[in-house]
């Protein structure tokens, strides 16, 4: 396993209407949605937003519908590179506000990259 030679961290802030960050977090906390009556497609990505970094990776945070007997919905934040691979995922969210960290290891160059988004109301 190589080890760390150099870390990169690279810093974002996406900023949202507070109303729209109010009202996915609504749907994310209730234990049941009815997709049909809101028009969400069984397993699907329902809302996302891309923010872009300097060195053409980005990350695409997320709001996702489970099967519809369970009726949930839940946020992730995904780390794709500059031609669409994804690099690394969080964990299932409850909520788009906030910090959401990934990172990736570069093992032939030794490199740690560090990504930090940061969503906050405006």
């Amino acid at each position: 396993m190589s080890k760390v030679k150099e870390i990169t961290h690279m810093n974002n802030t996406l900023e949202l209407p507070k109303s729209e960050i109010e009202k996915w977090n609504n749907y994310i906390s209730k234990d049941f949605v009815d997709y049909d009556a809101e028009g969400f497609a069984e397993l699907s990505t329902v809302w996302s937003k891309t923010v872009k970094f300097s060195d053409g990776f980005e990350i695409d945070l997320k709001v996702c519908t489970n099967n519809r007997e369970d009726g949930d919905l839940w946020s992730e934040a995904v780390l794709f590179n500059e031609n669409g691979s994804e690099y690394s995922c969080t964990d299932c969210c409850y909520g788009i506000d906030g910090d959401f960290e990934l990172s990736w290891f570069d093992n032939t160059t030794g490199t740690m990259h560090e990504y930090k988004l940061t969503v906050k109301g405006v």
